[in-house]
């Protein structure tokens, strides 16, 4: 029977073998589009998923609100909680606190910049659990200067030498031990290091081992043990809440704490406070409706060619009934031939995949690669892709050709233009429908994109050049303000240079200093704010207008206790104008601040979020930092190359980091910019699909009618009068599925602009350019035939009538 099947297929292959190519070629761009995504979705959701027991790793949040709203929403904890949990083991198997830096680490022969640093306590690799390559796992970090490395750091600095005992430093100089050497974490890990350091060396630099339970600047990480649940957990932290968090329930405040799994942190942490950036749920969600639009359209385009060919097919199937064939065995060929085109085009997307896989890792900038083919995963998603197609366009299609009367058939009493054509007109439409979609979705994207680079931020970014502040220096204190004042001081001669400042943020990153809490008037404010480093000339590089009082004097001394604060911030301190707020006194703990000028807000951080009160303070950055300065940007050659020689008079032992702000500020954009970059290539791959259907139907439909045509243009038929019989049915369907397509694309981008404080408008011309693009694209696909068929010569349709 098999061998019977085989042969009917490839007999019938071989017939309408256009028909066929074009079919396995848009199942095969089908099949490869949806793979790929498929395997950038399981990428994205493999975070931190290699750690041993990862079902059994959490990270604690802390959460504060006054009177009902809310202050504190942070991945970052008290020193002294990771301490406190220690002591429960019935619970918690182990406990660790831990923070991230970007550090300088270098030996006599290697010196690298912006390393991966965490500064952990001895508990960090019992919590993890990493693998050890040298070195004893639960002693590596123990005593202070000491620290463990990664095998690939260990390579790097050390060659084939045993790098146990030797020392490598960090910054300004701080000497550390090498201790141990663990195996290098892949790049899926919410927080990737090379270097882990003695937590306990920073009780010499004033924060103490056993932490304390004031400011939240660590994040406290735990391994629970295999019989503690989450709720156990929780109601653990609520008590050592209660008895820690002593403010707890006094005038309004509510501070507590909950749980994260390590293995959601990357993709669903919106928290305050992550040390690097991490994923974006909604775009992978969003890549997963897109993948799926793809292979259903696909799928439809397998059925609409089917149905296309069924007709001419069912006569035989007719003649196969009368001599006793049932439904279930003409049910079982059909099944038959959909496997065959589905293997043949999973083999072919295989190939597809291993083509553009290269172009695709850099177009999502993941390390997805080859070896993704030796995960069971992989395989069980083209076996389910085998097993849906068979079912979704299998099942249709076999139904619809076995469900028509044997008799009727053969005395010519059923046409193709009944049901059959009814379905492939209705599946054309919810092609077209999906692609509508996905283009308007697409161009929403971008102009939300384009909308977010040029909105007024309330400074001007374009003309500001970021030097990263030396990490040589870092805790010099006094002589590092001086170093810099030189600095500026020579850099300022340059005629390419007109202001500089120091601070220790810039805009586009997570202000270092946040969720502080003010009092006024002995009374604390039920809003947290951020404090930002600044001094004389900060607001001029940034071209921010100072609204009421003053600015900074440029004498750091006789500032200190002197305050800027912005609008917003004059706004939740209750000031009804910005001149009320000027001569006010605040407290910013124990220090009583006096406010001496109240300037213009700007977005320190995109415009997905709102505009956040801020507090400047008159300090230099005491370690890392940033100097930013206004500059000319007419000849960027000669700027870069006379501010790097100054730079390597005054700092010779740093690197030398520039970079543009706006460059920096737009990189928080990315993740949305590859939203819209996918989106966009997958619209154009569903036209592609949806057309390579188009064109076999209307080359169907044209060789049906050649006669009609012929009889036509004999009884004196215009070519335009033929080129709108056979175009105007495709017209029909693209209009009636951009009808349909609209309101579904507009629900869901509106959906999607939620996500924003700050969004473009849903406008009307973006539904119209869809329908306008995917209607223009059916003509071009439909009318080279038409224009072949009305331009033939009748003669050669009529000479045998």
């Amino acid at each position: 029977m098999l061998q019977h099947y085989l042969k009917l297929i490839f007999r019938n292959f071989a017939k309408h073998r256009r028909f066929f190519i074009v079919n396995i070629i848009g199942l095969s761009i089908g099949i490869a589009t949806f793979a790929m995504l498929w395997m950038h979705i399981q990428y994205e959701k493999s975070y931190d998923k290699f750690y041993p027991q990862t079902e059994n790793l959490y990270r604690i949040s802390y959460h504060a609100s006054k009177d009902g709203k809310q202050l504190t929403n942070s991945c970052r904890t008290q020193s002294a909680l990771g301490l406190a949990l220690q002591g429960n083991q019935e619970l918690i198997a182990a406990s660790c606190r831990a923070f991230y830096e970007s550090c300088f680490m270098y030996t006599d022969n290697v010196q690298m910049y912006n390393q991966d640093v965490v500064w952990a306590d001895s508990a960090f690799f019992t919590v993890f659990q990493n693998e050890m390559v040298l070195g004893d796992i639960s002693t590596a970090v123990s005593n202070k200067y000491t620290t463990a490395i990664s095998d690939k750091m260990a390579r790097i600095y050390f060659g084939d030498e045993d790098p146990v005992g030797k020392i490598i430093k960090l910054n300004e100089g701080i000497p550390f031990t090498v201790t141990a050497v663990f195996k290098s974490l892949p790049e899926n890990t919410h927080l990737h290091y090379d270097f882990v350091v003695s937590f306990y060396t920073l009780e010499d630099y004033g924060v103490k081992r056993q932490g304390n339970w004031g400011g939240i600047f660590v994040s406290t990480y735990f391994r629970k043990t295999p019989a503690a649940t989450e709720t156990d957990i929780t109601n653990l932290l609520t008590e050592t809440a209660g008895k820690y968090l002593t403010n707890n329930g006094k005038d309004g405040l509510q501070a507590g704490y909950s749980i994260m799994p390590v293995k959601d942190i990357y993709l669903q942490s919106d928290l305050e406070g992550e040390f690097v950036p991490q994923g974006n749920s909604t775009k992978v969600k969003l890549l997963l409706v897109v993948a799926i639009f793809i292979i259903v359209i696909a799928w439809t385009n397998n059925i609409n060619i089917s149905t296309a060919l069924s007709f001419e097919r069912v006569k035989a199937s007719a003649i196969r009934k009368i001599n006793g064939a049932n439904n279930r065995s003409l049910t079982k060929y059909h099944l038959a031939e959909l496997l065959v085109i589905n293997l043949t085009s999973i083999l072919f997307s295989l190939v597809l995949i291993l083509l553009v896989l290269p172009l695709f890792r850099s177009f999502v900038d993941n390390n997805i690669s080859i070896a993704s083919f030796l995960q069971p995963w992989f395989w069980v998603m083209f076996g389910g892709i085998l097993l849906s197609g068979m079912i979704f366009t299998g099942t249709i299609s076999a139904l619809l050709q076995s469900s028509f009367n044997p008799l009727q058939v053969v005395n010519n009493k059923i046409t193709n233009s009944g049901g059959f054509g009814s379905v492939r007109y209705g599946l054309t439409v919810f092609q077209f429908m999906l692609a509508i979609v996905l283009i308007g979705s697409t161009t929403l994207i971008f102009k939300q994109i384009n909308f977010l680079k040029k909105s007024n931020l309330g400074m001007n970014p374009s003309q500001v050049l970021v030097m990263r502040g030396p990490a040589t220096n870092n805790t010099t204190g006094e002589r590092r303000y001086h170093e810099f004042c030189a600095f500026r001081e020579e850099l300022l001669q340059l005629p390419y240079v007109e202001k500089v400042t120091a601070t220790m943020n810039i805009p586009g990153q997570t202000n270092r200093y946040n969720n502080v809490t003010v009092s006024r008037r002995g009374k604390q404010l039920n809003t947290t704010f951020n404090i930002s480093f600044s001094d004389e000339n900060y607001f001029a590089t940034y071209q921010v207008p100072i609204l009421a009082g003053r600015n900074f004097y440029p004498i750091l001394a006789s500032e200190s206790k002197n305050v800027i604060i912005n609008t917003k911030a004059a706004e939740a301190m209750g000031f009804e104008a910005a001149e009320r707020a000027v001569g006010e006194k605040i407290n910013i703990g124990d220090n009583e601040m006096e406010i001496v000028g109240v300037a213009q807000n700007f977005h320190h951080e995109s415009l997905q979020k709102e505009l956040e009160p801020y507090i400047y303070q008159f300090r230099h950055p005491h370690e890392f930092g940033y100097y930013p300065a206004l500059v000319k940007t007419s000849n960027i050659p000669a700027l870069m190359k006379s501010v790097k020689q100054v730079w390597e008079k005054h700092y010779p032992q740093a690197q030398a980091d520039f970079f543009f702000l706006d460059g920096y500020f737009n990189k928080q954009y990315f993740s949305y910019k590859q939203l819209g970059q996918l989106a966009g290539a997958s619209s154009l791959l569903a036209i592609l699909i949806a057309c390579l259907g188009l064109y076999a139907l209307v080359s169907h439909t044209v060789n049906k009618k050649v006669k009609e045509i012929g009889v036509r243009k004999v009884n004196g038929a215009r070519i335009s009068e033929i080129l709108v019989m056979l175009n105007k049915d495709f017209v029909k369907w693209v209009i009636i599925a951009f009808v349909f397509g609209t309101p579904l694309a507009w629900y869901a981008m509106n959906r999607w602009l939620e996500n924003f404080a700050y969004k473009t408008n849903l406008s009307w011309w973006i539904f119209a350019l869809a329908g306008v693009m995917a209607l223009g694209i059916a003509l071009l696909t439909v009318s080279w035939q038409s224009w072949r068929a009305a331009t033939r010569n009748p003669v050669e349709a009529l000479r045998y009538e």
